[in-house]
């Protein structure tokens, strides 16, 4: 992300930058810019390319450090050898042979363990390591719990030696210790205890991290063993009257375990870094969403578990010494209720609340109420995501007993108070708890619908008298404060519909006859129909699915995790480790008990709690009872408020509604559609008598039966599932035909809407309104005469169905459906909606398709679409070519042979049309078949026929003399296809010879890109080389170093100096290795400088040529006036003065400086503080010397330019100064004092002749002027 910022940047600086350049050259070629205004564009433009620049050395700086950070994490983190593996296992292998025993994961086990523990080499013990893991899975569970306590000594050895040095041999250390208590298949807490051994410091961070992991593995893998005792693997309830389940020993294990693992989580979150805490946040969140299941949940040993946890561990890290790491706790806690919630849910929560099955729950719920006070936005969105994740499992009333939120208390504050409290003001702000609102919201499903009207209809009430009283004071603050708690209320009452698992007829009618008549309030006639909606939609959803039933669950015989490879005659197929893999899950996800509690499109019965003869009931004899209540009064209030919200209840209640109820709206609609018909007929009768023709009808006057035919059509829509067929044939004759077959649509969304009925009879009534499909197929061909913009894309997608169901219904038709809407797809092609465009070329294809499949010719619908070259408007001339286009697209293997030559030969003809929109659909047309013209030989042969025809649309379209610039570009990109295609000599001898000009252009520019593409591509690759030269090329010489490959051999006493370091004794180990594998003595440079041997590392050979490299540069810049000195100047200098120290008094000279200043010359601290002291400037001295430098030149050039008579004092009243014959005013003449020096006098004169000279004159004032200019001519040439 930083480098795309970075990228970002330079762009926006280079394209500041090429402004500033066109700025300045527009200005430097004449425009009406003031040297002034150019000076500050030059200094603009400088300091652009100063930070770009800089920007460009930033990165550059970056890209070394990620290389020097590389290489130095080399000696590290080491890359793991697939060869060396192998080499140290045949090793093994050959010396358990020698023994005479046999190759067996046993003896591989104990020949690896010996070895490891004499000490071998340094690089070869992580592949000891790989080979004890791959091993530890195959042997017994008595040797496993016998070498479990020195293999891990050994390791926690291993791990403490290469910690700083060897981060692989680490990291397959950790790796062996989790096989070991994996492999165990009844863990103790005795096994963790020896594991634990293992735990690194909170300072550790990758260390902390993989111990972390493994812990949580063994974990896991303990709370998901499948016990072969019980039949499908899973725990079993008590056959006691409790209910709970009863764990296997793993399980029990986990129980035990996992409180170990939460203290130390809990620890890791004081006094460790930040990242270690994340690490240890995101562990323990992925093991809590693994492994709590509803066996552990509901088990004694899980429940003391969990109450343990959250009493004694979790709410620690609530306190206020971690407050900077609530978010952290937070995100814990509510991984952690998101697997205990479920149980509000189930027949479990019924018998036993949360509160009471949990206790510390309920404490917990208050001290989150407390953190939620503190004045931070994003820490209070996660208090309450974990608050609605605790409240989730226990009912409302439970939480508002815990968190109670009284409006009347409120109140009673609010006339104590006398006036207005805004919310958040402080403890004793009566709004204060108002947001236990927005959380009741979120887990009121699934709860009692008869609480919410026993305990939150009072409160409803009081909330409304104390809006009714605010509105008499006129105090429109408070009321507007309480008429919001009010919506906030019946939010809830729609949470409270979702998904109820008590419900009784008193409470639905409690329920429902408030939301009827909030009906009527505009404000709140959407929260109530919303409500109605989720009530009946969650029943109906219910009471329609069939009820499944929890299956058992299936073993999975998967390889355990982290097996590494082995030769096939090393394995051993051991029973035990057989059955630990094959009881072994791998996660919940295949929990069919789990998956029915935690996922709503698992099995909907059981996540919900509600069987489906339990909704049928509802749905029958609760909601549908109430169906002459609610349904008229739905469908009254769509008339004055036409919302979705509305929509949705009529679909959803229309689902519900007792049939006889339901006839009796139908029929009111239907009857309500007639009347509408008839009264329209009726005016159109008057005005006929009037003598008012059509053109002259005013729709004006029908606005109230235009409204009223919109409302019949949006709830025909919603119910036309309900519908009976009778039904459905009145609504098409009464409201869909006379809408589609007016001649002068009344309103474009009621033509939409019709058409968007008529779409929902064809989807979802497609085999009733089979007898009325030549009806639909009339007014479908009849329609597209009056069609409007709002209906273009439903009577398209109408057409798409009326195909496919003339397709099955009437495939005798088919063929004259399509002639008759082949035009319209046509001319739809080319609209400006793209999804209407698709659809007409997914129509297209379909034509094609059902043509061929009834024995039409393959050429049928092209010929079709070549009929459409006869419109006169140049929309459907260019529709036709794009269609034509299609088809050959689709069908060119196909089409015959001479139909392909003549469409693409009429394609190309297009070209030469003077109509922008057909020439741009041809030039579409043509570089398509250029396209498929690679993979068909047909549309190759046919375009090498129209090539000259092509060659000369393109030529004349470009030698038009008003030809743009974006049509001009049209062309040189088809051409361009074309020379890659044919070549350039092809294409030249047929090019007319009147526009090869063009071609030779475009030529010259494909070889200009081809050429700039080959530069960039050889500075890409000769960069590539070079990186690859600087890091790789030294490795090649196995004594050299990074450094040594960037050597000259050609320099003076470069030879010398490069024998005398290759030449040098090597510190690598005996046996060969590669360049990753060397040991920290392999770090040594050596050379001969002025008779003496030094050694240093590279580390303080670079920092030294750093230094050299800074002085040079510091003498460089300060021109060697006041060059910097060092203590070895000093001395050489000291050394030249007669009587002066030796070079060896010099150096005890130094030396006892050092001593004096850093201690004990043997100390290495002090050494290492002097090696700090870097001589010379550093790189930010030198930065500032440069700007100082450059600041100092600025103002010379200011202190220059200020001496320049600009004119302003001669500055007229009129339009000011005008160019006139090229020349400019005097006010844009620089009058620089040095033009008058001797040296620019005559330059002067020469400049000023030049400006007098050049006069307009008019008239016979130019006559009498070149008359005397064509004397004086003469004059000099005799």
């Amino acid at each position: 992300m930083k480098s795309m910022g970075a990228d970002a940047k330079m762009k926006g600086i280079s394209s500041v930058s090429g402004k500033k350049k066109l700025l300045l050259k527009s200005g430097v070629k004449g425009s009406n810019l003031s040297r002034q205004k150019i000076l500050q564009l030059q200094r603009q433009a400088v300091s652009v390319k100063r930070e770009k620049i800089a920007l460009q050395k930033a990165e550059a700086r970056k890209a070394v450090i990620k290389r020097v950070q590389t290489a130095l994490n080399k000696r590290t983190h080491k890359v793991f050898d697939h060869s060396v593996l192998q080499g140290v296992q045949e090793g093994l292998v050959e010396s358990i042979q020698s023994l005479g025993e046999a190759v067996t994961p046993l003896t591989l086990f104990m020949a690896a363990f010996t070895a490891l523990s004499r000490s071998p080499e340094k690089h070869h013990t992580p592949y000891i390591l790989t080979i004890l893991s791959a091993c530890a899975p195959r042997l017994s569970q008595g040797m496993l719990l016998h070498q479990l306590e020195p293999c891990i000594a050994l390791t926690e050895q291993i791990i403490a030696e290469n910690i700083s040095s060897n981060h692989l041999a680490v990291a397959k250390s950790f790796k062996f210790a989790q096989q070991l208590v994996l492999s165990i298949e009844q863990p103790s807490m005795k096994v963790v205890d020896i594991f634990c051994r293992l735990e690194p410091s909170k300072l550790q961070v990758d260390t902390m991290k993989m111990f972390t992991v493994a812990f949580r593995k063994l974990l896991e893998r303990s709370a998901l063993y499948a016990s072969p005792n019980t039949p499908s693997g899973c725990p079993v309830r008590s056959s006691g009257g409790d209910g709970v389940y009863v764990l296997n020993g793993n399980q029990k294990f986990f129980t035990e375990a996992m409180r170990r693992f939460t203290a130390f989580c809990v620890g890791n979150f004081t006094d460790a870094p930040v990242s270690v805490v994340a690490s240890t946040t995101a562990e323990f969140t992925a093991l809590l969403q693994r492994t709590i299941s509803p066996y552990i949940v509901e088990s004694v040993e899980g429940h003391d578990m969990i109450e343990h946890m959250v009493s004694n561990q979790l709410l620690e890290l609530l306190k206020p010494h971690c407050q900077i790491y609530w978010s952290y706790a937070l995100e814990i806690l509510e991984a952690l209720m998101n697997r205990v919630n479920y149980i509000k849910r189930t027949q479990a929560g019924d018998t036993q609340l949360l509160t009471k099955r949990f206790p510390s729950f309920s404490f917990l719920l208050r001290v989150l109420d407390k953190l939620r006070m503190v004045d931070d936005s994003e820490l209070n969105r996660r208090i309450e995501r974990t608050m609605v994740a605790l409240g989730k499992g226990m009912t409302v009333r439970e939480f508002v007993e815990i968190i109670p939120f009284d409006p009347r208390k409120v109140h009673e504050e609010e006339l104590r108070g006398g006036g207005f409290t805004g919310v958040g003001s402080g403890d004793g702000d009566p709004w204060a708890s108002s947001y236990v609102m927005n959380v009741l919201r979120r887990i009121a499903s699934h709860d009692s619908l008869p609480f919410f009207v026993q305990h939150f209809f009072p409160l409803i009430q009081f909330t409304r008298g104390v809006i009714l009283e605010y509105q008499k004071r006129q105090q429109v603050e408070l009321a507007t404060k309480w008429l919001v708690l009010q919506q906030q209320y019946w939010r809830l009452a729609a949470g409270f519909c979702l998904y109820p698992r008590e419900i009784t007829k008193d409470s639905f009618r409690d329920l429902a006859k408030q939301l009827v008549g909030l009906l009527s309030n505009p404000l709140l006639a959407d929260t109530a129909a919303t409500a109605i909606h989720l009530i009946c939609h969650s029943f109906y959803e219910l009471s329609t699915m069939e009820s499944l039933d929890v299956g058992e669950e299936d073993e999975d015989g998967g390889a355990t995790e982290g097996e590494e490879w082995m030769k096939e005659d090393q394995r051993e197929r051991a029973a035990s480790s057989l059955t630990v893999r094959a009881a072994t899950k791998t996660s919940l996800d295949e929990d069919n008990l789990f998956l029915a509690l935690n996922d709503p499109t698992w099995n909907r019965h059981v996540y919900h709690g509600i069987s489906q003869a339990v909704a049928k009931g509802v749905c029958d004899n609760i909601i549908a009872t109430f169906s002459a209540n609610i349904m008229p009064k739905l469908c009254n209030t769509f008339e004055t408020h036409d919302s979705t919200a509305l929509l949705q209840a009529i679909r959803s209640f229309s689902r519900i509604c007792t049939p006889d109820v339901m006839q009796v709206i139908l029929k009111g609609i239907l009857d309500l559609g007639k009347n509408i018909a008839n009264q329209q007929q009726q005016s159109l009768g008057v005005d006929r008598d009037s003598g008012v023709g059509d053109g002259g009808l005013k729709k004006a006057g029908h606005a109230p039966l235009t409204t009223k035919r919109r409302m019949i059509l949006d709830i025909a829509c919603t119910v036309v599932g309900q519908l009976q067929n009778e039904h459905l044939e009145r609504l098409f004759d009464d409201i869909i035909e006379p809408v589609l077959l007016d001649p002068a649509p009344e309103s474009r969304l009621l033509q939409k809407k019709a058409y968007k009925l008529l779409y929902s009879m064809l989807e979802h009534r497609s085999k009733d309104v089979f007898p009325l499909f030549p009806r639909i197929a009339g007014i479908l061909s009849v329609g597209r005469q009056h069609i409007t913009v709002s209906g273009i894309k439903m009577r398209l997608r109408c057409i798409v169905w009326a195909i496919d169901a003339c397709k099955m219904f009437y495939p005798d038709q088919l063929v004259a459906t399509i002639r008759a809407v082949v035009g319209e797809a046509i001319a739809l092609s080319r609209e400006r909606s793209s999804e209407t465009r698709a659809l007409s070329m997914e129509l297209l294809e379909k034509m094609q398709r059902y043509l061929v499949s009834t024995g039409s010719p393959v050429n049928t619908l092209l010929l079709l679409v070549v009929a459409g070259f006869s419109g006169k408007t140049p929309l459907m001339i260019s529709g036709a070519l794009v269609a034509m286009a299609k088809i050959v697209y689709v069908a060119h293997e196909d089409l015959p042979q001479e139909n392909l030559n003549s469409a693409v030969s009429l394609g190309i003809r297009m070209m030469e049309s003077s109509i922008l929109e057909v020439r741009n659909a041809a030039s579409m047309f043509a570089r398509m078949l250029l396209k498929l013209m690679k993979r068909s030989a047909k549309i190759s042969a046919s375009l090498v026929k129209s090539l000259p025809k092509l060659l000369l649309a393109i030529a004349l379209v470009t030698s038009q003399p008003g030809v743009s610039s974006n049509t001009r570009l049209q062309m040189r990109v088809l051409l361009e296809k074309c020379i890659k295609r044919f070549g350039y000599e092809r294409l030249d001898a047929i090019f007319p010879i009147g526009s090869k000009n063009f071609l030779r252009y475009t030529h010259k520019m494909m070889k200009r890109d081809e050429k700039k593409e080959e530069k960039e591509l050889q500075l890409r690759t000769q960069e590539k080389k070079n990186e690859f030269d600087r890091l790789f090329l030294a490795a090649a010489v196995k004594t050299g170093t990074e450094d040594d490959a960037g050597h000259d051999l050609l320099q003076a006493g470069g030879l010398t100096h490069f024998v005398s370091a290759h030449a040098s004794p090597s510190f690598v180990a005996a046996a060969a290795c590669d360049e990753e594998e060397r040991d920290e003595f392999d770090n040594v440079h050596i050379e001969f400088h002025e008779g003496k041997l030094q050694i240093m590392t590279l580390e303080e050979k670079r920092k030294r040529d750093e230094r050299l490299l800074r002085e040079e540069m510091a003498c460089k810049l300060l021109r060697g006036n006041h060059a910097l000195t060092n203590v070895d100047a000093l001395n050489e200098g000291a050394v030249k003065v007669r009587g002066k120290r030796s070079r060896a008094e010099a150096e005890d000279f130094e030396n006892e400086e050092l001593l004096r200043r850093y201690g004990n010359r043997d100390d290495k601290e002090a050494l290492k503080a002097a090696s700090r002291r870097v001589v010379g400037p550093g790189e930010n001295q030198i930065t500032r010397l440069r700007e100082q430098k450059n600041e100092k030149r600025e103002l010379k050039r200011a202190r220059v330019e200020a001496g320049i008579l600009r004119g302003d004092e001669f500055k007229g009243a009129g339009d000011g100064d005008v160019r006139r014959g090229g020349v400019a005013p005097f006010a844009y003449v620089p009058l620089n004092r040095q033009y008058m020096n001797r040296r620019r006098q005559r330059e002067a004169m020469q400049r000023l002749e030049a400006v007098a000279q050049v006069q307009s004159f008019k008239g016979n004032k130019a006559k009498l002027a070149r008359r005397l200019r064509e004397r004086k001519g003469k004059g000099s040439t005799k």
